[in-house]
């Protein structure tokens, strides 16, 4: 299941989609907020994203249950087919394995993205906190120097 930009429309590959969505994470984390404006926007761009990401994190998780079950239908029919020779058991999974590690590696890189993607997520939803309590100090020092007539 692809990807789907939302606004755009545009439809990615999973790996290409995560590309873009990391990239602008990646730009979050680094920015540095200096004025209240600038604050609020960091914060709804983090919300906005964090949206995506979830939606994002849908899309990979199909993925990857998809990979998981091609891994397994592709290791147990290689399995079947080594077990019919007479060979240990140990050496017909290992065969099996082998045959099936195309589909192993797609299905540990769906879940190296889906796991990174619950990291950023994570990441970003403490950023946004930490900007929610910056922009209540700074509400809090315009308000006293409002009422002090500064």
């Amino acid at each position: 299941m692809p990807y789907t930009v939302p606004g755009t429309g545009e439809v990615l590959p999973i790996t290409e989609g995560w590309t873009q969505l990391r990239a602008r994470a990646e730009r979050m984390r680094e920015y540095k907020p200096e004025t209240p404006a600038e604050v609020d926007r960091l914060m709804r761009a983090i919300e906005d994203l964090s949206f995506e990401l979830a939606d994002f994190l849908v899309a990979v998780n199909n993925e990857r249950y998809d990979a998981e079950i091609a891994y397994s239908k592709r290791k147990n029919a290689a399995l079947a087919k080594h077990g019919e020779v007479q060979r240990s058991v140990t050496v017909a999974k290992a065969l099996a394995e082998s045959d099936a590690e195309t589909e192993y590696r797609d299905w540990l890189a769906k879940k190296a993205i889906y796991h990174h993607v619950e990291d950023i997520s994570k990441a970003l939803s403490t950023k946004h906190y930490g900007l929610m309590n910056t922009n209540k100090g700074i509400q809090a020092q315009l308000g006293s120097a409002h009422r002090r007539g500064i």
